[in-house]
């Protein structure tokens, strides 16, 4: 007989009298068995103290458990659907759409939501928020936006929580437009810390370098405290834009916090940033830094230190850091395998990059859009056109459709390959304009390239002119496109004069353009020297009223 006792220790625990201690091991172990494979590998990483292996399985774990959930959620909305009498419970109906919204399953939450219109009853914005959720990861972004306009008409107030997070995930997706719109949403309130850093982060994401100085301005001037958040995500929105001086200063100052308990999250995000500078010396001295501190490195931060490598192209390294996260039982999930795949996509090795993306089907990562277009930029850099193909017929069987980078790299492809010509390239420009593609600076330049790589430099230089004319944004490497379609037909002033036209839309970096016309210079053994160039440049610039006056002459001399 099993006799409750209280224990000798005095506390408030029971301890069970009458079984042997075996008999109780084994019962505890009998229970375990009963549990799910999850559960039990969290327990097992737990006795072996191997904390990496402990969180990664826990993670695998928290995924799992809703699946579980999702019939006992979908079971409630059908008894509610039956007794119309039953009081709604909005804590049991939020908790139910929670379940759905993980996985993204937008009908059972649009069921829920029509229980309240039945009723009478408006959504609250934890509803609406749940609702959002699933309609992003079903790639709804479109509907995610239109519900909350329909909802703000029918009355229901968005919270800031709501707001924030609309504006983040349109950041994410680019759309400056409707980020704009949520901004100004958010404006309307008094600003809290979380708010202002998400605005900071947001802008970082769209790349606005004045309003991301703006707000983190407002945030100094406020007075509020940094948190651990605020923290990295402020340095995160500086790293995009490229104010390092800043970004640099407030690592310090955040190091310097005695209030903040700084985190492997900001100190994730500083190695970010050492990823993009190529900067291995400053990664290591903050892997010091974070040992010094006893901070370990998590997946997260070792997924930065991994991008350091992947960065610097450092194929040894980074496949030696890939495997120590396998190994440790770390998560090797969609992070750290982009990373490997956009490395080997870059050094354009196709075969190790197809390798690879079969390899992360076989760990169970389901293929992605991003997948696919590493591996056709790995294509692209090999001029693979056959290989190309077939990742594009394998895409269409995943029912993955081609989209603006796509057909880019497709292009660049073609322009490499030396079994092709220029009409199959201009076949593909032309299926990515019915397909009603919206063309973005990479397309621009995918097309210039070709008609250069084929010789055609006034179909390049029709092309740079309707990129202008579109208004879209125009990077060194397209005026170093422009510059050298100009140099090949022997007329450097006329691509001067161009560019400083071209200034009328876009505000010229001269020092990005310096750049550009001395490695068109250097490409084409020009005896003329850069800085008169540029000089020349500037005359042209400021001699400009509407047009460029026609009594410029500037014959160049290609030497002996």
């Amino acid at each position: 007989m099993v006799v409750l006792k209280r224990s000798p220790t005095g506390s408030s625990g029971f301890e069970f009298k009458g079984f042997s201690q075996k008999r109780r091991g084994e019962a505890a172990k009998a229970a375990e068995r009963k549990l799910h494979p999850l559960r039990q590998r969290v327990l097992e990483a737990r006795r072996s103290g191997d904390m990496l292996a402990e969180e990664s399985a826990r993670r695998k774990w928290n995924d799992t458990r809703p699946m579980g959930k999702m019939k006992g959620a979908a079971v409630y909305l059908e008894k509610m659907e039956k007794h119309r009498e039953w009081p709604v419970n909005m804590k049991a109906l939020h908790t139910a759409l929670k379940t759905f919204s993980k996985f993204g399953v937008v009908d059972q939450i649009q069921r829920g939501l029509n229980l309240l219109t039945v009723r009478d009853m408006k959504p609250d914005n934890h509803l609406t928020l749940e609702l959002v959720k699933a309609l992003k990861k079903s790639n709804r972004m479109d509907d995610a936006i239109a519900i909350y306009h329909l909802l703000s008409r029918r009355g229901v107030k968005a919270d800031e929580y709501l707001q924030t997070y609309m504006l983040s995930q349109c950041a994410s997706m680019g759309r400056t437009e409707d980020a704009e719109f949520f901004e100004q949403e958010l404006v309307k309130r008094k600003l809290s810390p979380v708010m202002l850093s998400a605005m900071i982060n947001s802008f970082g994401k769209l790349r606005n370098e004045e309003k991301v100085l703006g707000y983190f301005d407002e945030f100094l001037r406020i007075g509020y405290a940094h948190t651990t958040w605020t923290y990295a995500s402020t340095m995160d929105a500086l790293n995009k834009i490229r104010r390092y001086d800043l970004l640099e200063k407030l690592f310090q100052e955040a190091k310097e916090n005695k209030r903040v308990k700084l985190s492997a999250y900001v100190y994730s995000t500083m190695i970010d940033s050492y990823a993009d500078r190529r900067d291995r010396q400053g990664m290591e001295a903050a892997l010091d830094d974070m040992a010094k501190r006893g901070i370990r490195c998590d997946d997260h931060c070792m997924s930065s230190v991994l991008n350091v490598y992947a960065k610097r192209l450092d194929v040894e390294e980074a496949e030696r850091v890939f495997e120590t996260i396998r190994e440790s039982g770390g998560e090797t999930g969609w992070i750290p395998s982009r990373i490997m795949l956009g490395m080997y996509a870059e050094l354009g090795d196709v075969d190790a990059t197809r390798e690879f993306h079969m390899e992360m089907g076989k760990r169970g990562l389901a293929p992605r859009r991003r997948s696919f277009e590493l591996v056709l930029k790995a294509c692209a850099k090999a001029g693979e056109v056959p290989q190309a193909r077939r990742t594009i017929g394998e895409m269409m069987a995943s029912r993955i459709g081609l989209n603006e980078r796509s057909y880019a790299y497709l292009i660049q492809t073609i322009s490499r390959s030396d079994s092709e010509a220029l009409d199959s390239a201009v076949k593909v420009m032309i299926t990515a304009e019915n397909a009603k593609v919206e063309a973005s600076s990479n397309m621009w330049k995918a097309k210039v390239f070709a008609y250069l790589r084929f010789a055609e430099e006034e179909s390049a230089i029709d092309e740079f002119e309707r990129m202008i004319q579109a208004r879209v944004e125009v990077d060194t490497e397209l005026y170093e496109l422009v510059a050298e379609a100009f140099a090949r037909r022997n007329v450097l002033h006329e691509a001067a004069r161009f560019m400083a036209s071209a200034s009328g839309f876009f505000e010229v970096d001269e020092d990005e353009f310096e750049t550009a016309l001395a490695n068109v210079v250097k490409s084409f053994d020009l005896s003329i020297e850069p800085l008169a160039l540029m000089e020349r440049y500037r005359l042209i610039k400021e001699s400009l009223d509407s047009t460029v006056k026609d009594d410029v002459d500037w014959v160049v001399d290609r030497g002996p």
